[in-house]
């Protein structure tokens, strides 16, 4: 809601002004004013109950924060309290807010007014600064069976730096001795220490390890990452090596130990011995989950290092037993390119062939277009997935996948015009929810994070049937109130309803930002489908979004890189407020995107794995796998398969727009 934690969040930025605009709802005037850091004007115009309650409790959840950021923790409380019943049975259940009022109530009240208000079902999402000072309510009862419960949970969310702290408190303090509290909950807290540069805490954490016994090992890897940590990564490497080779710990230890070791050589750029660490964990543990990906982190290791018969024999594991993940179905796909190099079509064709009935989606794509290229004259993509950007290349060549190659242009604004329909005709919103009204009220009033949240809890609401009869009711008036990205996460959300619609891909893949998109990609000779491509990709058309990562906006763009850039284009000082801007946040994208191409020689597939990963990666990657030459090929051969995840999203998004725009569509 009105939360400023790291977590992924979507904030919206209006007009920073203090207090309520001229005609205002005072409760909009209330979040502008909140939104400028104008916590008393917030206050002040927020005084007035709302008869809808789910209203009432952003009126009462807001003005809790106000409260907070004023130093009346007290008020804050009690207003967050009053919230959290409405929440719990009030009118206003199954509201978003519930979890963070929980927090609130803990930060600003203690532990013991939230208790009412925590189960089972939601304790798991509650943030570890809540769940730690919980587990020390219960300590200071002396129920310590709860006190565990909590703080076990607490591990499991993964401290951060904020919760430091609290945590150096209840180590000292020996919570983490008590019944109830595994060694595996105490690692966890320990590795989070680490992370967060608490050396002192790890080691009292591993110390409790040690001295149950039971988990020798555990601590002997703690041991490791404290060394590794503290810039001692070489005694690090040997502490990982004696847990594996030992004889005495068990199975788990020692598969932990390895992949410990293999990750940390990598760090260091002994690429040699961690192929080997990652092959042998594939070798030794097979039916573990992570050995399919260790096998392919062992050959994408050789591949980079040029030894491509190693590499294939690396990748044969995978293909004679059978892949069992998507990883280990991407790793096909990488030794059919190798295979091809080394005039092994056959060979490929035959794995590919043997392997491809647990591919799907665009990974289907993928076997399909190398099966097709690799045995000769199959026209396996003619009719199945025949839009995918796959079957593109095997019709138009490379030419596709090249932006400098590619002619046909359009004006984004005027298919936007032309675009702005409903999916059904409706009968409208049936069933009359606060939540409704809710989304109505801040739709109209520009708040999209609010109105985003009340749609999907409405929706959340209805059965199969009365989705149907409202969904195109919900839809207009989300898009008549610029909620694009609400628009589509319904179409995507609810697909079953678009059975047999031939107009489906137009709900999937909509237009928006079209003056931005038509001048900035002009500007910048880019194809317009690239841009919204990548938006989509990236944001889902949501201007406010922001990743867990860091970065703004439409186009996703780092602070760091949106000043790079803003130097670039004359512009000093570049803030958040900059990133969140439609106009600005596209324009550096496109700026960038052209930085990025012009240094892969026009290639789509160099250029977006650089812009997912980084642009430091290009120069390698562009020496060692071509993608200006041979784009599919070099995709199925860069290392991370997050990146080439996200390339084959953009690059289908992309032929999904062309296919919108040709002249069989329009």
């Amino acid at each position: 809601m009105f939360s400023r934690g790291p977590l992924l969040v979507s904030i919206t930025i209006l007009l920073l002004v203090p207090s309520a605009a001229a005609g205002e709802d005072s409760l909009l005037g209330a979040m502008r004013a909140f939104d400028a850091d104008s916590f008393n004007s917030a206050i002040e115009l927020s005084s007035l109950s709302q008869q809808n309650p789910w209203l009432e409790v952003y009126r009462l959840h807001m003005r809790a924060e106000a409260f907070m950021e004023t130093g009346d923790s007290a008020s804050a409380a009690e207003r967050a309290v009053s919230a959290l019943r409405l929440v719990t049975a009030g009118g206003a259940e199954a509201h978003p807010a519930g979890k963070s009022l929980i927090d609130l109530a803990v930060i600003c009240g203690g532990p013991a007014i939230a208790l009412p208000f925590i189960t089972d079902s939601n304790a798991s999402r509650l943030d570890p600064q809540t769940l730690l000072q919980v587990g020390r309510y219960y300590l200071t009862s002396s129920d310590t069976l709860t006190a565990a419960s909590y703080i076990s949970i607490a591990s499991r969310r993964r401290p951060g730096i904020q919760e430091m702290p609290l945590l150096n408190e209840l180590v000292a303090d020996g919570a983490m001795a008590i019944p109830g509290i595994s060694a595996e909950t105490s690692a966890s807290f320990a590795s989070s220490a680490i992370s967060a540069e608490e050396m002192e805490t790890a080691r009292i954490l591993t110390g409790i390890i040690r001295s149950s016994g039971e988990y020798e090992w555990l601590a002997e890897i703690l041991e490791g990452d404290l060394l590794a940590a503290t810039g001692r990564k070489t005694k690090a490497l040997t502490r990982y090596r004696a847990v594996f080779d030992s004889d005495i710990y068990p199975v788990e230890g020692k598969r932990r130990a390895l992949q410990k070791l293999a990750g940390l050589q990598y760090r260091m750029k002994r690429y040699r011995d961690a192929s080997a660490s990652y092959r042998t964990y594939g070798l030794y543990y097979p039916d573990d989950p992570l050995a399919e990906m260790s096998t392919d982190r062992s050959a994408r290791i050789e591949v980079a290092s040029g030894r491509w018969e190693t590499a294939v024999d690396t990748w044969r594991r995978i293909a004679d037993s059978g892949p069992k993940t998507l990883i280990g179905r991407e790793a096909l796909l990488g030794l059919a390119v190798v295979l091809e190099r080394l005039k092994r079509n056959s060979e490929a064709c035959e794995m590919l062939q043997s392997n491809i009935g647990g591919a799907r989606g665009r990974l289907r794509s993928a076997y399909l277009y190398w099966i097709d290229r690799t045995c000769g004259g199959i026209p396996s993509l003619s009719g199945n997935r025949a839009g995918s950007f796959y079957a593109k290349a095997l019709e138009d060549g490379t030419g596709f996948l090249n932006a400098d190659e590619r002619k046909d242009t359009f004006s984004v604004s005027s298919i936007e015009a032309g675009t702005r329909k409903i999916p059904f005709p409706g009968t409208g919103l049936s069933a009359d929810h606060p939540s409704l009204g809710a989304f109505r009220y801040f739709a109209s009033g520009g708040r999209k994070k609010e109105a985003t949240e009340c749609a999907h809890s409405y929706i959340a609401l209805l059965d199969n049937t009365a989705k149907a009869a409202c969904l195109g009711t919900l839809y207009e008036e989300a898009l008549e109130s610029g909620l694009e990205s609400l628009c589509l996460e319904l179409t995507v959300d609810n697909a079953g309803l678009f059975a047999g619609r031939t107009d489906y891909i137009e709900y999937l893949y909509p237009f928006a930002y079209g003056d931005e998109i038509d001048r900035y990609s002009r500007q910048r000779n880019l194809p317009p489908e690239l841009v919204l491509a990548l938006i989509r990709e990236e944001s889902r058309f949501d201007e406010t979004v922001m990743s867990q990562a860091g970065a703004w906006g439409l186009m996703q763009v780092m602070p760091s890189t949106g000043e790079w850039i803003g130097g670039k284009l004359g512009r000093k000082d570049i803030s958040i407020d900059d990133l969140l801007d439609p106009g600005f946040n596209i324009e550096a994208g496109c700026w960038y995107l052209r930085f990025l191409l012009d240094r892969a020689d026009g290639s789509l597939v160099g250029t977006l794995a650089a812009y997912n990963a980084g642009h430091g990666r290009m120069r390698t990657w562009k020496k060692k796998f071509s993608p200006h030459r041979d784009p599919l090929a070099a995709l199925e051969l860069i290392g991370p398969s997050e990146t080439r995840q996200y390339v084959r999203r953009v690059l289908d998004s992309m032929s999904a727009y062309t296919t919108q725009t040709s002249s069989e569509i329009r």
